[in-house]
């Protein structure tokens, strides 16, 4: 015997269900499409990999950028995997645009930051102690070692202006 919607009599569809049971029916529906085709395992994975990831390089000297990645990372995928697991992934176009503007206005702001700081990314110095990383306790490398390295980036400075004195001798001595 079927209703007047051509279902057989026990099947209830989505225009039956009120209120919270309507929910968890969406829910349920919604939410196979991502754990059957395999893509809320592979995401969960994905999860615990970057997880332990950064808990293996937060125990050794690691540059802080790589943490901030890493960070970042986790962060993004745990919001897209809350998103779909919980069955949103139909909002999704309306979390989409906020975010891209959003994004936009950051990429603005930090290239009119680029702009007004661009006399101190000329420094080679900055460029140089950029890279070195503290150690496991946050501590950076040791004086000797940074002044080692000051030590150096003076005597290549003292050559360069050298080879440019005497360039410019070679050119004066030709006239």
């Amino acid at each position: 015997m079927a209703d007047q919607k051509g279902r057989p009599a026990g099947k209830k569809g989505k225009e039956d269900k009120r209120g919270f049971n309507r929910y968890k029916w969406e829910f349920k529906d919604s939410n196979k499409d991502l754990w059957m085709q395999g893509h809320g395992e592979t995401k969960f994975l994905s999860m615990i990999c970057i997880t332990v990831a950064l808990i293996c390089l937060e125990r050794v000297a690691t540059h802080p950028m790589l943490i901030l990645l890493l960070t970042m990372e986790l962060s993004i995928l745990s919001f897209f995997f809350f998103l779909y697991s919980f069955a949103i992934n139909r909002y999704i176009p309306f979390v989409f645009w906020p975010m891209m503007i959003f994004m936009g206005i950051g990429a603005f702001i930090t290239l009119v930051d680029l702009c007004l700081q661009r006399k101190h990314f000329k420094s080679r110095r900055l460029r140089r102690y950029a890279l070195l990383a503290p150690d496991k306790d946050g501590k950076m490398p040791d004086k000797g070692l940074l002044a080692q390295l000051a030590a150096k980036e003076d005597e290549e400075e003292e050559k360069r202006r050298q080879a440019e004195k005497e360039k410019k001798e070679k050119e004066a001595a030709g006239w």
